[in-house]
């Protein structure tokens, strides 16, 4: 019977911490995740493959603890991963096997009796709409394919919590879209929880509600992305057509930030400011002629925080 996640707490590190002689791969990372969908954001090298097999108990941590559905990684690994899926960057195919053969053996290796193996294989390879390709060998599949039979992979046990590894490296933007819409399925449609590790951003903001965003092993920021982007969203600008030094005032009142300027009005996008933006124009009598957001996106805000990171890390004196 699939696990029901609830507010399970999926994942919970203190101090996670794994070097590689002189290389610190991952530095004291603590962190808790329990969304549906969050994303592991960080350029190559920045830990994220580390921090997942950590999680798994694939490699063990140099110092700190990780704990994931309240299982330990480091005494109870193998409990981990009967209750998650996990679908890595790198090619995990055994050689002259078939697409089916290959996750019934899979299925068989998570626990299932035989026949529920081959039942399950079959599902999770419809689910990614390997049909009549399932019979044949899996080195005749495309890149594509490839990708979406890891996927299957980590889905024929029916786990609630799947870990993704850069699930769309090497796709073309036809398979790339294709992958995005089997992820938003399981989340939206099959009540799946993810952990999506990436480094391109797009596709995190496409799919993940909350984000992790690691930097040289280091975890500098959490949060939805929502807050996030409250945070480093520059401004709101509006144009009105009326009272405008009332509408001005008015939001002086409102204790917003804002700049005029020579045809609109831009304004700092704090929690509440909108809400006060529009009573504002609904109390002085304006029509609002324009409103959107500034231009920040996740990109502009993944640029700021990483740049952030490197200045503090070159005000660190050298031991």
């Amino acid at each position: 019977m699939a696990l029901i996640l609830g507010d399970l707490m999926q994942v919970s590190t203190t101090n996670l911490t794994k070097s590689y002689g002189e290389i610190q791969a991952l530095k004291n990372v603590s962190v808790s995740i329990s969304g549906n969908a969050t994303g592991l954001l960080g350029p190559n090298g920045a830990g994220k493959s580390t921090f997942l097999k950590l999680l798994l108990g694939l490699i063990p941590p140099t110092t700190g603890n990780a704990s994931v559905l309240g299982y330990s990684s480091r005494t109870q690994a193998l409990s981990i991963r009967q209750n998650i899926g996990y679908m890595p960057e790198s090619e995990c195919f055994i050689p002259n096997m078939t697409g089916i053969t290959f996750l019934t053996y899979f299925g068989r290796l998570s626990g299932l009796s035989a026949r529920d193996a081959i039942q399950r294989a079959h599902e999770a390879l419809y689910y990614v709409n390997i049909i009549d390709e399932r019979y044949r060998k899996i080195s005749t599949y495309s890149t594509g394919m490839k990708q979406k039979l890891k996927l299957a992979q980590a889905l024929t046990h029916d786990p609630a919590l799947i870990f993704l590894d850069e699930p769309t490296t090497g796709l073309d933007p036809f398979g790339r879209n294709e992958m995005l819409d089997l992820l938003k399925k399981l989340v939206n449609d099959l009540d799946k929880h993810i952990i999506f590790s990436s480094h391109i951003l797009h596709d995190i903001e496409t799919i993940c509600e909350d984000v992790v965003i690691l930097n040289e092993g280091e975890m500098i920021k959490q949060g939805t992305l929502n807050e996030l982007m409250y945070v480093h969203n520059p401004d709101i600008v509006v144009r009105i057509r009326g009272d405008h030094n009332s509408y001005v005032n008015t939001l002086k009142s409102a204790k917003l930030n804002f700049i005029v300027r020579q045809n609109d009005i831009s304004i700092k996008n704090t929690p509440g400011a909108m809400e006060s933006i529009l009573q504002a124009a609904v109390s002085t009598g304006v029509q609002l002629r324009h409103l959107e957001f500034g231009s920040s996106s996740l990109e502009d805000l993944f640029v700021d925080i990483i740049q952030s990171n490197q200045k503090n890390n070159e005000r660190i004196p050298k031991s």
